[in-house]
């Protein structure tokens, strides 16, 4: 990150996403990643990893358990690019399943925030697979040995690249709510939000 100036490049990315195919969706997600090397963050869409449109095929535990393989294979990749990304997966966490985003930096999922509000209108069912995370009761969730932050109310400090940085995250519909938890996270700190 640039700290000379204190400025942070963010990037939106747009993967080519191949619906229900995590290995696919990480290589796409892996060569943007490598075609971006002046990037300070990257945020990419909501459910990259594995596709937002994968019905109910999110009911799948292999699927998922692709997803969890996915996200650790690219925070090591994310490590050697001194960046951060977030990206989008379903997480089940105590039996329930979420609609999550995850920071990745340093080598490792550095925390991962549930979707608030789910959208259940038109071409939306969001209700149909995913919990919201006002009913979520984990605060830590285990993936692959790594003991990882799980929740809506996490801030990520990243001053230690830029001063000041403190990120906050939701997703998607989270923005439109009247009460968005961005308005907490900016209350509590944040000086970025981050909304795939």
């Amino acid at each position: 990150m640039n700290t000379q100036f204190g400025f942070v490049r963010v990037t939106t990315a747009v993967p080519k996403v191949v619906v229900g195919d995590p290995a696919a969706n990480t290589r796409e997600i892996l060569s943007m990643l490598n075609g971006l090397p002046d990037s300070d963050i990257i945020v990419f869409p909501e459910l990259c990893i594995t596709g937002y449109s994968c019905a109910d095929l999110l009911y799948q535990e292999l699927l998922l358990e692709h997803a969890r393989a996915a996200l650790v294979s690219l925070a090591q990749v994310v490590d050697s690019q001194e960046m951060a990304a977030v990206v989008g997966l379903p997480l089940q966490v105590a039996g329930k399943l979420y609609n999550c985003a995850a920071l990745l930096a340093r080598g490792r999922v550095m925390g991962i925030v549930p979707k608030t509000y789910l959208p259940s209108t038109s071409e939306f069912y969001e209700e149909r697979w995913f919990t919201p995370s006002g009913l979520n009761q984990a605060e830590r969730v285990e993936i692959r040995g790594q003991s990882i932050p799980f929740g809506v109310d996490l801030l990520f400090d990243m001053s230690s690249a830029v001063p000041a940085l403190v990120m906050g995250i939701e997703i998607c519909e989270d923005l439109w709510a009247v009460e968005p938890p961005s308005g907490q996270m900016a209350l509590a700190g944040a000086t970025l939000l981050v909304n795939p």
